[in-house]
């Protein structure tokens, strides 16, 4: 069952409140409505009178969200439901749980009007129009595709196409108000992400553990990232966990989350990746690094470098592990003296050991011993999460299709 969180009216008390419920990101409506979506699968999209067609579309078009949200439920302690009665007719989200708790906050319209002068400093024109109207049309079209019904006023001076795009940006603003205040990450849906970038100059500060994040995973997903769809992400985040779900056997959008919020409530690796990802951004937010834990990614890193080297097509039949090794033997000889006392007490006994060097022989296991190996003892904990999912994202050629299938 979902809980429910009321905020304080006093913004100063929001940090201590978010922190004590386990709360430290404020996702975008329209990523949660992505995720939403998904986990209902088709027959829910005909049921709440969305066409099913559209709605995948509008899923395909926004799988940067989808990753996100799973990224999210892997490695955070809470995911917050912020009034979204007032954006979708009905959803999914009791799916989740007591991973969800739903909050209050209760200065929406203050904060609306704050956020409504920070859109007047904002220069569309600096668009050009016929990208406007371009956006503006997809956006309309996405919005009722999926049944988003949150369209914030952004005020007179918006008409036109830029009323579509002004009342995208104050979403975003007020949810970035309501991250501001409590301290949070703001996960944003990648279109209003760019828009924002680009119209605005942000202040370095709460960007930096997302850039630290970024240049730590970002040679990891060159490496992995064969399905291009999973390459164009604006923000590097660690391989996503839905390969890795899906090739484990999912068999509907709905398995696949009940077997994701299993894996992260009952599996040790997976409780300890999630624990490793909280001390890293920590560390991160501190403005300082934890060294062993991003140690930990680069040793990974290495592993798919030596698995998978630049030009690599497949894996060839010779042995990754190839080494010379030293053949020692230790030949010994042993003598005994008895006299008149019983054996077991006048023995006497002088050991005479030889060592011959036997020369060097090379040892040689195939790749399939060599990986078990590492994948399996080497590996462990949070490091060996992180290697299965890079793993499942290389073997991934075409995540949307085992989605699609999942999902229909």
């Amino acid at each position: 069952m979902v809980a429910t969180m009321y905020l304080s009216a006093d913004q100063n008390n929001w940090p201590t409140e978010f922190a004590t419920i386990g709360l430290d990101i404020i996702p975008d409506p329209m990523v949660m409505r992505i995720a939403d979506l998904f986990i209902g699968g088709k027959s829910f999209s005909a049921k709440a009178n969305l066409d099913p067609d559209k709605v995948w579309e509008a899923i395909q078009r926004n799988v940067d969200g989808l990753i996100a949200f799973f990224h999210l439920l892997m490695t955070r302690d809470r995911i917050p439901l912020i009034d979204y009665e007032y954006t979708f007719d009905t959803t999914n989200f009791d799916a989740l749980g007591p991973l969800a708790v739903a909050i209050h906050p209760p200065i929406y319209g203050q904060l609306k009007e704050m956020a409504k002068l920070k859109l007047l400093t904002l220069d569309l024109s600096r668009i050009p129009i016929e990208r406007r109207d371009a956006l503006a049309a997809e956006r309309a079209d996405e919005f009722e595709a999926v049944g988003y019904q949150w369209f914030p006023e952004p005020g007179a001076q918006f008409t036109g196409s830029d009323k579509v795009l002004g009342g995208l940006l104050l979403g975003g603003l007020i949810f970035g108000g309501y991250a501001q205040i409590s301290g949070s990450d703001h996960v944003l849906q990648t279109t209003r992400s760019r828009l924002l970038l680009e119209l605005t100059q942000p202040d370095d500060a709460p960007l930096w553990v997302g850039q630290q994040e970024s240049k730590l995973f970002s040679r990891l997903n060159e490496i992995v990232a064969q399905d291009t769809r999973l390459s164009s992400r604006d923000i590097q985040l660690p391989p996503t966990i839905l390969p890795f779900l899906v090739q484990r056997g999912a068999t509907s959008s709905r398995h696949l989350l009940d077997e994701a919020l299993r894996l992260r409530e009952t599996d040790g690796d997976f409780i300890a990746y999630r624990r490793c990802y909280r001390e890293l951004r920590s560390a991160w937010a501190s403005g300082t690094h934890n060294e062993q834990l991003e140690k930990d990614v680069l040793d990974v890193t290495r592993e798919l470098t030596r698995r998978y080297p630049p030009g690599h097509d497949s894996i060839d039949d010779q042995p990754l592990w190839s080494r010379e090794i030293g053949i020692k033997a230790t030949l010994g000889a042993e003598t005994g003296v008895e006299g008149g006392m019983p054996a077991a007490k006048a023995k006497a006994s002088a050991k005479v050991e030889i060592e011959a060097d036997l020369g060097k022989v090379q040892v040689s296991l195939p790749n399939w011993i060599r990986n078990w190996l590492v994948d399996t003892i080497r590996f462990r904990s949070h490091r060996k999460v992180l290697l299965l999912m890079a793993l499942a994202q290389y073997n991934s050629d075409n995540l949307l299709l085992g989605l699609r299938r999942l999902w229909k």
